[in-house]
Protein backbone atom coordinates (compact mmCIF):
# COMPACT_ATOMS: atom_id res chain seq x y z
CA UNK A 1 0.00 0.00 0.00
CA UNK A 2 1.40 3.53 -1.10
CA UNK A 3 2.43 5.83 1.60
CA UNK A 4 1.92 9.81 1.98
CA UNK A 5 4.98 11.58 0.49
CA UNK A 6 6.44 14.99 0.25
CA UNK A 7 8.76 13.72 -3.02
CA UNK A 8 8.51 17.13 -5.60
CA UNK A 9 9.37 17.15 -9.13
CA UNK A 10 12.91 18.48 -8.91
CA UNK A 11 15.71 19.42 -11.53
CA UNK A 12 19.62 19.63 -11.04
CA UNK A 13 19.47 23.40 -12.08
CA UNK A 14 16.40 25.93 -12.46
CA UNK A 15 15.18 27.08 -14.47
CA UNK A 16 13.56 24.32 -16.31
CA UNK A 17 11.49 24.11 -19.37
CA UNK A 18 9.57 20.71 -19.45
CA UNK A 19 8.18 19.32 -22.67
CA UNK A 20 6.00 16.26 -24.08
CA UNK A 21 4.29 15.15 -27.05
CA UNK A 22 1.19 12.76 -26.86
CA UNK A 23 0.91 11.25 -30.05
CA UNK A 24 -2.84 10.53 -32.20
CA UNK A 25 -4.52 7.64 -29.99
CA UNK A 26 -1.75 7.95 -26.99
CA UNK A 27 -4.03 9.47 -25.10
CA UNK A 28 -7.73 9.72 -25.26
CA UNK A 29 -10.53 12.10 -23.55
CA UNK A 30 -13.59 9.82 -23.58
CA UNK A 31 -17.34 10.83 -23.85
CA UNK A 32 -20.66 9.41 -23.56
CA UNK A 33 -20.26 9.78 -27.79
CA UNK A 34 -16.78 7.69 -27.78
CA UNK A 35 -13.09 9.27 -28.34
CA UNK A 36 -11.84 12.44 -29.01
CA UNK A 37 -7.98 12.07 -30.00
CA UNK A 38 -4.99 14.72 -31.16
CA UNK A 39 -1.82 15.17 -31.12
CA UNK A 40 -1.36 17.14 -28.13
CA UNK A 41 2.61 19.28 -27.48
CA UNK A 42 3.04 19.94 -23.34
CA UNK A 43 4.73 22.68 -22.55
CA UNK A 44 5.84 23.95 -18.69
CA UNK A 45 8.75 25.68 -16.43
CA UNK A 46 9.67 24.51 -13.32
CA UNK A 47 11.38 27.42 -11.39
CA UNK A 48 12.04 25.45 -8.13
CA UNK A 49 11.56 21.78 -6.34
CA UNK A 50 7.87 21.62 -6.44
CA UNK A 51 5.09 19.01 -5.66
CA UNK A 52 3.22 20.39 -8.44
CA UNK A 53 3.95 20.69 -12.13
CA UNK A 54 2.10 22.74 -14.67
CA UNK A 55 1.70 21.96 -18.19
CA UNK A 56 0.00 23.85 -21.11
CA UNK A 57 -1.89 21.89 -24.02
CA UNK A 58 -2.09 22.47 -27.36
CA UNK A 59 -4.32 20.19 -29.92
CA UNK A 60 -3.89 19.63 -33.04
CA UNK A 61 -4.84 17.02 -35.67
CA UNK A 62 -8.16 15.88 -33.90
CA UNK A 63 -10.31 13.11 -34.57
CA UNK A 64 -13.68 12.30 -32.52
CA UNK A 65 -17.10 11.03 -32.45
CA UNK A 66 -16.41 9.40 -35.91
CA UNK A 67 -16.05 12.94 -37.62
CA UNK A 68 -12.84 12.78 -39.58
CA UNK A 69 -11.78 16.26 -38.05
CA UNK A 70 -12.48 17.95 -34.93
CA UNK A 71 -11.18 21.20 -32.69
CA UNK A 72 -10.28 21.31 -29.64
CA UNK A 73 -9.65 24.59 -27.49
CA UNK A 74 -7.55 25.06 -24.61
CA UNK A 75 -8.30 28.40 -23.89
CA UNK A 76 -5.67 28.72 -21.55
CA UNK A 77 -6.23 25.44 -19.23
CA UNK A 78 -3.70 23.56 -18.09
CA UNK A 79 -2.96 20.51 -16.39
CA UNK A 80 -1.76 20.45 -13.14
CA UNK A 81 -0.19 17.58 -11.89
CA UNK A 82 0.34 16.88 -7.87
CA UNK A 83 2.57 14.13 -6.33
CA UNK A 84 0.55 12.47 -3.63
CA UNK A 85 1.69 8.70 -2.92
CA UNK A 86 5.57 6.74 -2.98
CA UNK A 87 4.29 3.14 -4.50
CA UNK A 88 7.84 2.24 -4.37
CA UNK A 89 11.07 2.72 -5.92
CA UNK A 90 10.86 5.07 -9.16
CA UNK A 91 7.24 5.20 -8.70
CA UNK A 92 4.43 7.03 -7.93
CA UNK A 93 1.00 8.28 -8.38
CA UNK A 94 -0.58 12.04 -8.46
CA UNK A 95 -3.72 13.83 -9.03
CA UNK A 96 -4.67 16.24 -12.04
CA UNK A 97 -6.31 19.40 -11.86
CA UNK A 98 -7.70 20.88 -14.79
CA UNK A 99 -7.41 24.36 -14.14
CA UNK A 100 -8.87 26.74 -16.14
CA UNK A 101 -9.42 30.52 -16.21
CA UNK A 102 -12.16 32.15 -15.21
CA UNK A 103 -14.95 32.04 -17.73
CA UNK A 104 -12.97 29.68 -20.22
CA UNK A 105 -12.69 25.87 -20.56
CA UNK A 106 -11.39 22.89 -22.87
CA UNK A 107 -14.04 23.10 -26.06
CA UNK A 108 -14.13 20.66 -28.27
CA UNK A 109 -16.36 20.81 -31.77
CA UNK A 110 -16.51 17.82 -34.20
CA UNK A 111 -19.46 18.19 -36.73
CA UNK A 112 -22.51 18.74 -35.17
CA UNK A 113 -21.20 18.07 -31.61
CA UNK A 114 -19.62 20.78 -29.15
CA UNK A 115 -19.24 20.22 -25.39
CA UNK A 116 -16.57 21.98 -22.81
CA UNK A 117 -15.01 20.84 -20.26
CA UNK A 118 -14.50 23.32 -17.41
CA UNK A 119 -12.13 23.57 -14.21
CA UNK A 120 -12.05 21.03 -11.83
CA UNK A 121 -9.64 19.20 -9.29
CA UNK A 122 -8.43 15.79 -8.02
CA UNK A 123 -8.54 13.60 -10.93
CA UNK A 124 -7.43 10.24 -10.37
CA UNK A 125 -5.08 8.43 -11.38
CA UNK A 126 -1.92 9.59 -12.54
CA UNK A 127 1.18 6.91 -12.61
CA UNK A 128 4.16 8.55 -12.90
CA UNK A 129 7.61 6.48 -13.12
CA UNK A 130 10.75 8.16 -12.71
CA UNK A 131 13.21 6.96 -15.38
CA UNK A 132 16.63 7.69 -12.94
CA UNK A 133 18.67 4.77 -13.81
CA UNK A 134 18.39 5.46 -17.23
CA UNK A 135 21.77 6.76 -19.29
CA UNK A 136 21.90 10.46 -18.29
CA UNK A 137 21.11 11.63 -21.94
CA UNK A 138 17.65 9.51 -21.69
CA UNK A 139 16.31 10.45 -17.70
CA UNK A 140 12.27 11.41 -17.82
CA UNK A 141 9.62 10.96 -16.21
CA UNK A 142 7.12 9.14 -17.69
CA UNK A 143 3.13 10.09 -16.89
CA UNK A 144 0.33 7.29 -17.70
CA UNK A 145 -3.10 8.96 -17.11
CA UNK A 146 -6.18 6.57 -16.08
CA UNK A 147 -8.84 9.33 -14.89
CA UNK A 148 -12.28 8.82 -14.40
CA UNK A 149 -15.30 10.92 -13.43
CA UNK A 150 -14.49 13.64 -15.58
CA UNK A 151 -17.33 16.16 -15.81
CA UNK A 152 -18.09 17.64 -18.86
CA UNK A 153 -21.11 19.75 -20.84
CA UNK A 154 -22.69 19.12 -24.13
CA UNK A 155 -23.43 22.30 -25.44
CA UNK A 156 -25.01 21.38 -29.40
CA UNK A 157 -25.76 17.92 -30.02
CA UNK A 158 -26.77 18.33 -33.76
CA UNK A 159 -28.21 15.99 -36.38
CA UNK A 160 -26.13 12.49 -36.56
CA UNK A 161 -24.21 13.99 -33.29
CA UNK A 162 -24.23 10.42 -31.21
CA UNK A 163 -24.70 12.50 -27.54
CA UNK A 164 -27.91 11.64 -26.13
CA UNK A 165 -29.16 15.17 -25.70
CA UNK A 166 -27.32 18.16 -24.33
CA UNK A 167 -26.25 19.32 -20.68
CA UNK A 168 -23.94 18.12 -17.60
CA UNK A 169 -22.29 14.94 -18.08
CA UNK A 170 -19.99 12.94 -15.78
CA UNK A 171 -18.71 10.00 -17.38
CA UNK A 172 -15.71 11.61 -18.67
CA UNK A 173 -11.72 10.13 -18.86
CA UNK A 174 -8.48 10.92 -19.92
CA UNK A 175 -7.12 7.56 -20.91
CA UNK A 176 -3.72 6.68 -21.67
CA UNK A 177 -2.80 3.94 -24.00
CA UNK A 178 0.66 4.51 -23.91
CA UNK A 179 2.79 6.66 -21.21
CA UNK A 180 3.51 10.32 -22.10
CA UNK A 181 7.28 11.31 -21.32
CA UNK A 182 8.26 14.27 -19.80
CA UNK A 183 11.72 15.62 -20.50
CA UNK A 184 13.78 19.03 -19.19
CA UNK A 185 15.84 21.38 -21.37
CA UNK A 186 17.78 23.83 -20.14
CA UNK A 187 16.14 27.46 -21.27
CA UNK A 188 16.96 28.61 -24.56
CA UNK A 189 19.20 25.71 -25.67
CA UNK A 190 18.49 22.41 -26.86
CA UNK A 191 20.27 21.44 -23.87
CA UNK A 192 18.73 18.18 -21.86
CA UNK A 193 18.70 18.98 -18.46
CA UNK A 194 17.63 15.62 -16.27
CA UNK A 195 14.11 15.84 -13.80
CA UNK A 196 12.65 13.61 -11.41
CA UNK A 197 10.88 12.63 -8.43
CA UNK A 198 12.74 13.12 -5.31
Amino acid sequence: MGEATPDRFTSQTYPVTVHGLEKHGDTTIVTEAGTVGCDVTLHGELGEASQTLTLKPTYVNCTAFGFLSATVAAEGCHRLYHVTTKLGADRYQAHLDNTCPEGQSIKITAGTCKLEIKGQTALTTVDIDDMTTSPPSLNDITIKDTVEGVKYTVTQDGFGCPFGGTGNKTDGQFTSHGALTLRGYIPGTGTQQAIHIG
